[in-house]
């Protein structure tokens, strides 16, 4: 990265994808936090950051266990409108993560899972459930209200099931809201399966 960082230096007016590139390579060295001085710099310079920026830089705060950077960047990342790209939203978690701050990477999740379930994208919000699920994480009442939700769309009878023992077993059921969708949820299978 030495070499590539003597180039970059080399450049009169570098330009966001030079920028992105240095980034890249810096999360994947052995000096990530590189990535955010360099990011700093060329946030002085007028540089607007865009849709692969942030991922690279969330990586490098990841590696290097950066929290506070990593909110800072996550903020920027909001207030610019970026933060619902495809390829921040799962650094995100993964950043909060592997910081050791478990309820915020639980809330990320929740966002897009309840994004899948609202806008009629069942099957992505219980491909997502079943990674928070295989992950140290543990999911919330916000992660079932969604989750009931998809079951409901997709009309799935032993998913349905499946997800009524998980209710049941993990004590989600003594949340009212979670009963009452979990009511609905079953209701609805039933008229998908009648049908």
């Amino acid at each position: 990265m030495d070499h590539a960082h003597q180039l970059f230096d080399q450049i009169l007016q570098p330009d966001i994808v030079v920028f992105n590139s240095m980034a890249c390579g810096y999360s994947r060295s052995n000096a990530p936090l590189q990535a955010i001085l360099l990011f700093s710099d060329i946030l002085c310079s007028g540089i607007v950051p865009d849709d692969y920026t942030f991922p690279s830089l969330l990586k490098a705060c990841a590696s290097s266990k950066a929290l506070q950077e990593g909110k800072q960047l996550h903020g920027l990342d909001t207030k610019l409108g970026l933060d619902h790209n495809i390829y921040v939203c799962p650094t995100l978690i993964n950043m909060y993560t592997e910081c050791n701050d478990a309820n915020t990477a639980v809330v990320c999740y929740n966002a897009i899972i309840t994004g899948y379930a609202r806008s009629s994208r069942p099957n992505e919000a219980l491909s997502l459930f079943r990674k928070l699920q295989a992950s140290d994480l543990k999911p919330t009442d916000v992660t079932l209200l969604s989750i009931l939700s998809s079951c409901a769309l997709l009309g799935a009878l032993d998913l349905g099931r499946w997800i009524h023992e998980y209710v049941k077993i993990h004590g989600f059921d003594k949340y009212a809201k979670v009963k009452t969708a979990l009511e609905i949820c079953m209701q609805r299978v039933e008229t998908w399966m009648m049908a």
